[in-house]
């Protein structure tokens, strides 16, 4: 922009020049309000700085920008009391599983026998029915073979019941490491009643029997094979699937095999081995533990006793007890119950069948309807079905999920309302008024990359204070550690985190087995648990145990402008119980350089004698301060893993706004009122000035304003116009007075 030169003691302003009646006063101010106090107040405030105070972080984790200071980007450490960060809860690892030394007599599930008639009586467990040969075995002459075929068990023992004529051979085989073997060849056996035979040494991975026998009567004998039995030695093969509390005790379910908890919990003994790996624990009707085997395998169940009884009824992959009846469905989405279960020849009635998306379904869960009724929901992977019984029928509910391929594999009934995963999100339904909101651990920021995984469990029941989710990390691609997280209906928090990668998860439950009250969950084939006390649980009131180390990082910091510069001059902190070993390594990095959990920090101090109990400052570069855009805290703890801990009960980082680059300029200056020419067409007389001032005062727009000459053409800038005060002279002589105005650059 090009103007007409000024002179001395002239400047220009808004196309008209003005005479000056003193020097122009100008300054550098900084574009910032006055000193921030972000999540304190009162003595938190200091002269001169600003302050961010994080002493408060019960809303829980998931912000990676700041938004407010009671909530962090992670950690695995004790935040939910305002006034508190502890380092996390000591889990214990259960890595022990003993397989049983008492063999459990067992059946084998099918007979075959080309010279055998019924060959099925051999195996239906009743001594009171026979299989038999077709024809009558000739004297001092083998029969042919029964064969019966089971899963694959570790066998110790094997016991026959059979019938031939005195003078009798008996000649048993098994079939493991790929071939036939010979076991048992006994002569003159007492018929009538079990003989039983303990093997050489135990058979492992034994998967078929198969026997004869012969006579020598000196005429032709009919064989009898009345009941083959195995002694099945329980087995700690297989994964872990499920965890059930019955009876007092706690049960798990580990491929084919049920085991139970030590009373010490110090690892996990087999009960007993299954033909099939177990679908399903329900702990239901008739003090009985029921055992689910799939849709091809009778279901077993078992006494408070822990005896062991076979069912006659299969289809049974998925099960749930409800309204004093046992309902088990299938996978091809069969649903069926019963009243008595447990029964000799139990009745099972229809409970229809979900057809339409079999292939999805998640399981059963029990809640309340719109009407307050307490009715069974099937969670799939795309929508949430609820049963009516009065029809039956399974209907769509307004829950829909995004078809997610283990959608709604996480689900539970929590505080009245049913909560569905898809991936790390979670849906809240209202079945009041058919509405739901996410609230999972997508939300905000979600988790760093370094604990990404999908939810396979959610578990809350209606009485707990949390419901507990636990995110499996080898079900997504790349490294990421596993972990148990708690939601307690507004705030997420992470209560452990796995140590190593891509760690697979199963199954959790709050359980009080063994004199504990405890969660227990399932990582790496190994169970964890981490105690919950009983009473008050605010760790800052009661003893406990803590992990040995935990991490937290704060949210990146900017002031709310990203781009501006700041000065981080102090951090301060409170601490209680720093030792030489229960220490806390204070730490920063800053605009996002590295993003990474693990990079880019720079240690400011680490609190490790008694000495630092209490208020620690720690200044930044040794006072002169850090330039910073966006700045990050964070907190190492290291403990022993007992009862004692740091508690750091407050952070305050003290910081400067601005520290250099652009500022803003602000002119004062005194123009004149008088009859000097400024008018681009001549003369203008004072009158006619302040008109022309009050235009500029009263600009929508900034105006333009010089007052030096720069070779050959006016430096100008667009400012704001304020008068600060003015004087004008009474009567109808203007000229006389001046106006001191401000002029700001933005």
């Amino acid at each position: 922009m090009a103007y007409e030169v000024v002179t001395a003691q002239e400047i220009y302003l808004n196309g008209y020049k003005y005479r000056a009646r003193s020097p122009i006063l100008g300054s550098f101010i900084d574009p910032f309000p006055g000193q921030l106090s972000i999540g304190g107040d009162d003595y938190n405030n200091q002269v001169g700085v600003s302050s961010l105070v994080i002493d408060n972080l019960s809303g829980g984790i998931g912000t990676e920008k700041f938004i407010s200071p009671n909530m962090c980007y992670f950690t695995d450490c004790i935040i939910e009391n305002p006034g508190h960060i502890l380092p996390p809860r000591l889990a214990t690892a259960i890595s022990t599983f003993t397989a049983g030394t008492t063999g459990i007599w067992t059946k084998p599930t099918a007979a075959t026998g080309a010279d055998w008639t019924n060959p099925s009586y051999a195996i239906d467990g009743n001594t009171g029915t026979a299989a038999n040969t077709t024809a009558e075995v000739a004297d001092n002459t083998w029969s042919g073979y029964i064969t019966m075929t089971f899963a694959s068990y570790n066998i110790d023992k094997v016991r026959l019941w059979f019938a031939i004529y005195t003078g009798n051979s008996i000649d048993i085989d098994l079939y493991y490491d790929a071939a036939w073997h010979d076991e048992v060849d006994e002569t003159n056996e007492t018929t009538g009643q079990y003989n039983t035979y303990t093997l050489a040494a135990t058979r492992e991975g034994v998967t078929q029997a198969r026997v004869r026998m012969k006579q020598t009567s000196g005429g032709t004998r009919t064989a009898y094979v009345y009941e083959l039995g195995l002694s099945v030695l329980p087995d700690t093969d297989g994964t872990i699937a499920q965890l059930v509390n019955f009876n007092g005790n706690q049960y798990m379910a580990k491929g084919k095999n049920l085991l139970k908890l030590d009373s010490d919990r110090g690892g996990y003994t087999s009960l007993k081995t299954f033909p099939a790996d177990i679908t399903a624990l329900i702990s239901s009707l008739n003090s009985r533990l029921y055992i689910y085997l799939g849709d091809s395998n009778n279901y077993w169940y078992m006494s408070t006793a822990e005896a062991f009884t076979q069912s006659n009824s299969a289809n049974a992959y998925w099960g749930i007890q409800h309204d004093a009846k046992l309902f088990k469905m299938n996978t091809s989405g069969t649903v069926a119950y019963s009243t008595d279960p447990d029964g000799a020849t139990p009745t099972w009635t229809s409970g229809s069948k979900i057809s339409d998306i079999a292939s999805q379904i998640e399981g059963f869960e029990v809640g309340r309807d719109a009407s307050g009724n307490s009715v069974i929901y099937v969670p799939t992977n795309s929508i949430l079905k609820v049963y009516d019984s009065a029809t039956p029928q399974w209907l769509d509910t307004e829950a829909v999920l995004p078809n997610h391929p283990i959608g709604g594999q996480g689900h539970a009934y929590f505080n009245g309302k049913i909560y569905l995963s898809y991936g790390l999100a979670v849906k809240e339904y209202y079945p009041e008024n058919g509405s739901f909101i996410d609230v999972g651990l997508t939300e905000r920021d979600g988790l760093p990359i370094e604990y990404n995984g999908e939810i396979v469990k959610l578990q809350g029941e209606a009485g707990t204070k949390l419901m507990f989710a636990l995110v499996d990390s080898s079900i997504t691609s790349g490294n990421s550690k596993s972990g148990l997280y708690a939601f307690n209906g507004s705030a997420w928090y992470c209560w452990w985190k796995d140590t190593s990668n891509n760690g697979a998860m199963h199954d959790c439950i709050v359980s009080s087995a063994a004199s504990g009250y405890a969660v227990y969950w399932d990582v790496g084939g190994v169970v964890y648990y981490i105690d919950i006390p009983r009473g008050i649980q605010n760790p800052d009131k009661i003893s406990q145990s803590y992990a040995t180390a935990g991490l937290l990082l704060s949210p990146w910091f900017d002031a709310g402008d990203q781009g501006a510069a700041k000065l981080a001059k102090v951090l301060t902190d409170f601490a209680k119980g720093i030792t030489t070993t229960e220490t806390v390594a204070l730490k920063y990095r800053i605009d996002k350089t590295n993003t990474d959990i693990a990079t880019g920090w720079t240690t400011l101090d680490t609190l490790n004698t008694t000495g630092e109990t209490g208020y620690n400052e720690e200044l930044f570069s040794s006072g002169a301060g850090i330039a910073f855009k966006t700045i990050q805290l964070g907190l190492d703890f290291v403990t022993a893993g007992s009862t004692a801990k740091a508690d750091i009960q407050s952070l305050k980082l003290l910081f400067k706004k601005r520290t250099g680059g652009l500022k803003i300029r602000r002119w004062i200056v005194d123009v004149l009122l008088d009859d000097y020419a400024n008018g681009p067409t001549g003369n203008e007389k004072a009158k006619a000035k302040i008109t022309n001032l009050n235009t500029a005062l009263t600009s929508a727009t900034d105006v333009v304003f010089c007052y030096r000459p720069n070779e050959g053409s006016d430096e100008s800038h667009y400012v704001s116009v304020e008068c600060e005060k003015f004087e004008e002279l009474p009567g109808p002589e203007y000229s006389g007075g001046y106006y001191k105005l401000v002029l700001t650059k933005v």
